[in-house]
């Protein structure tokens, strides 16, 4: 049996330590193994299950679909769900791309009116003042374009300043929205992965029951 060094055998009690002290909370990604830990990393930079389960297993890239079916039962397990979950809102939390952050910001584009940019003259001809927008209502505008051109000829002509400006879709924001408060019937959904493998997915609705929710997460872990 092969003896260990001191240095080694110093760094083994001392993680041994430390998984046994209550005081420690281990991460999920703490105690992945170490292909977990390695189709984590790679599927959070690159969302992509395929290229996260070859980077984990490079000899999987010969067979896409025994690649598909691995990359499908890593995404199932709890610990490797857990651990791309802390993964992403540890990013979140540093760039400030919550979930929370996000839907304020799409809530913004879809309550937008262009009664908060427009102003009308007492004859009744609208014109853009954005003297008072606030930060919340310039995040809804896609783009601003401003002209300054002549009008009229001669000793009448006059150079005005012509301000246009465009709001996110309003639309498309509303409609995000209602998708993330769960407001439209669930649909079904494949997931083609490349090498013919297709994946059934149910939409979870956020009405669900607690034993609803986990009966669908029972049958997933069976399938």
């Amino acid at each position: 049996m092969a003896r260990l060094t001191k240095p080694v055998k110093e760094a083994a009690m001392k993680m041994l330590a430390t998984k046994h002290d209550p005081s420690v909370m281990l991460t999920a990604y703490d105690q992945l193994r170490p292909t977990e830990r390695i189709f984590v990393n790679a599927y959070v930079a690159t969302d992509n299950p395929m290229r996260a389960i070859v980077a984990a297993n490079p000899a999987l890239e010969a067979n896409p679909s025994i690649a598909a079916v691995r990359a499908h039962d890593m995404l199932k397990r709890p610990l490797v769900q857990a651990a791309i979950a802390q993964k992403i809102e540890k990013i979140a939390e540093k760039y400030d791309v919550s979930i929370d952050a996000l839907v304020r910001e799409l809530a913004f584009v879809a309550k937008a009116n262009m009664y908060d940019y427009v102003r009308i003259t007492p004859e009744g001809e609208p014109y853009v003042d954005l003297s008072e927008a606030t930060p919340e209502m310039m995040a809804a505008i896609q783009s601003v374009t401003v002209e300054d051109v002549k009008e009229g000829r001669g000793d009448d002509a006059r150079e005005i300043r012509r301000v246009k400006f465009q709001l996110h879709d309003k639309l498309r924001g509303i409609d995000m929205l209602m998708k993330k408060h769960g407001a439209y019937a669930p649909v079904g959904m494949n997931v083609n992965v490349t090498g013919g493998l297709t994946v059934q997915h149910e939409a979870v609705r956020e009405t669900m029951s607690p034993e609803d929710a986990a009966d669908y997460y029972q049958r997933s872990l069976e399938e």
